[in-house]
C-alpha cells in the first residue's frame, strides 16, 4: 500500500517552514483540553506499539490493557509488500506526527494552495488521523496563500515568473520506509526577483503518496507510556478532526 509522495517539492519557500509548523502544531495541541491532547496525534513510538498489538493481538506485555483495547478497536493492519503491515484507520494509513509537515506541504501544494477543505480532501485521499483544525492552521500560515489574499497582483506576477520552473523531483524509491524527520529538501535556485514566497504556487501534481511509511517496531520493548487512554470508542468515531470543537 502506498504511503507517501513519490514526488517531493524541490523548494519549500512557498510554505510554512519546519520551525513555523512546529510552533503552530504545539499551539494547536495546547489549545486542546488535557484529555484530548493525548489522542490528537500519533507519534512514531505510539504507531510502533499499535502495530505490535495488531501483529500479535494476544500479547499482554505491550502497554496497558486499555491501550491494547483501543488499538484493536480503532485500527486495522493492512498487508504490504514488506510483510510488515500498515496501520490504518477507516481504510487509510495513519500519518504519524513526524510525517505531518511533509504530508501537509505536499497535500497543500497538490491542492494548488486551496483552502482548508480542499487541502483536507487531498490529505484524506491517502491518510487518516490528521486533524482538520491543524490543516486549517497550516493553511492560514502559508505565505503563498497570505500573499494571494493580501496582494493578488503581486502574487499573479510571481506565479507567472515561475511558470516554467520545475517544482518536483521524483524519489529513487517508493518503498523506502523511514520517518520523515530524516528527510530534507533541496535548496531553491530561483532568483529573489521571482518572489520565492510563491515558488510552489503551481504545485498541482496528482501523484499519490507512496513512501511515507512509518518505521516499524523491531524490538520487544515498548517504552511509550499511554496515559489517560479513554475507552469510549465513540470518541474516535470520526477521527481527530473535531478535537477542537
Amino acid at each position: 500500500m502506498g504511503n507517501a509522495f513519490e514526488d517531493t517539492p524541490t523548494n519549500l519557500d512557498g510554505f510554512p517552514t519546519q520551525a513555523e509548523f512546529e510552533n503552530l502544531l504545539n499551539e494547536y495541541i495546547l489549545s486542546l483540553s488535557p484529555k484530548k491532547r493525548d489522542k490528537a496525534l500519533i507519534p512514531q513510538k505510539r504507531y510502533d506499539n499499535i502495530l505490535a498489538v495488531l501483529r500479535d493481538p494476544k500479547c499482554t506485555t505491550i502497554e496497558s490493557a486499555q491501550f491494547r483495547f483501543w488499538a484493536k478497536k480503532m485500527f486495522r493492519l493492512v498487508p504490504d509488500d514488506d510483510n510488515v503491515g500498515v496501520v490504518c484507520h477507516e481504510g487509510k494509513p495513519v500519518a504519524v506526527r513526524e510525517q505531518l509537515y511533509h504530508v501537509l506541504t505536499s497535500s497543500h501544494g497538490q491542492a494548488q494552495h486551496g483552502g482548508r477543505d480542499k487541502t483536507s480532501a487531498q490529505v484524506r485521499k491517502y491518510y487518516s488521523w490528521v486533524p482538520k483544525e491543524l490543516i486549517a492552521r497550516f493553511v492560514r500560515n502559508c505565505p503563498s496563500c497570505t500573499l494571494r489574499r493580501s496582494s493578488p497582483l503581486e502574487y499573479a506576477v510571481a506565479r507567472q515568473a515561475i511558470d516554467t520552473t520545475p517544482t518536483y523531483i521524483t524519489s529513487a524509491s517508493s518503498s523506502h520506509r523511514s520517518s520523515m524527520s530524516s528527510m530534507s529538501s533541496p535548496m531553491s535556485t530561483v532568483p529573489p526577483s521571482h518572489q520565492v514566497v510563491a515558488q510552489l504556487a503551481l504545485v498541482s501534481s496528482s501523484a499519490p503518496p507512496s513512501s511515507l511509511v512509518p518505521a516499524t517496531a523491531n524490538a520487544h520493548t515498548y517504552p511509550y507510556t499511554f496515559s489517560e487512554m479513554p475507552l469510549d470508542p465513540r470518541m474516535y468515531a470520526t477521527g481527530p478532526s473535531d478535537l477542537s470543537n
